[in-house]
């Protein structure tokens, strides 16, 4: 089971550059056929981008939890559940990495300890972890997969992470309650979603 989870967290790595690649190709298209240039900035401001890449960041995260944890590994129940959890602990690790790569500024504040930063890469890790452990537990306990489960599965995820996404920008002592709460939010749902399936998970 080590070995397994060890892929799981390299899954969560890999899915984390995978995403990176992805909206990276998003922004050279918009490069090249709008003239508009996506740089990092856009991740401050509320854009289309900004939606294109959440979208892009929750489906990976629910194909590869899908198609590489639940039919290739054979994963079921608590375990399936607790796989999305580490997959998405990883994911968020994997997040901070590439922003302090990518953003002297933002590392040279992280290495002086800049509480500010520090919060906002802890969030970052909570926020990913978070919608990567909602999708577990909606895959697992989802009576019967069918063509378009998908799209219910990553409705609220979605919605959680740019709900997330929109109070970060708006930066402000009321805004980051409500950080905190949408955070406690989405982990109780993972929770209730798991305690009243519990003996169907235990299976």
């Amino acid at each position: 089971m080590t070995k397994t989870f060890s892929k799981i967290a390299l899954l969560g790595i890999l899915t984390a550059f995978l995403a990176v690649i992805a909206e990276q190709m998003v922004a050279v298209s918009a490069q090249f056929f709008s003239n508009q240039e996506i740089i990092l900035p856009s991740y401050k401001n509320i854009t289309w981008f900004l939606f294109l890449a959440v979208i892009i960041e929750e489906g990976l995260k629910y194909a590869v939890l899908r198609q590489a944890v639940w039919e290739r590994f054979g994963i079921r129940g608590k375990k399936f559940v607790a796989a999305g959890l580490f997959f998405g602990i990883f994911f968020g690790i994997s997040e901070i990495g590439l922003i302090l790569f990518s953003s002297p500024e933002a590392k040279a504040l992280a290495q002086n300890f800049d509480r500010e930063m520090i919060v906002s890469l802890s969030s970052i890790v909570l926020i990913q972890t978070a919608t990567s452990l909602l999708i577990s537990s909606l895959i697992a306990t989802e009576e019967e997969m069918k063509r378009f489960s998908f799209l219910k599965i990553l409705i609220f995820p979605v919605f959680i992470h740019l709900l997330y996404n929109f109070l970060v920008i708006q930066k402000g002592n009321y805004t980051n309650f409500l950080v905190l709460a949408t955070l406690v939010i989405s982990y109780l749902v993972s929770f209730a979603i798991i305690a009243f399936n519990w003996r169907k998970l235990a299976q």
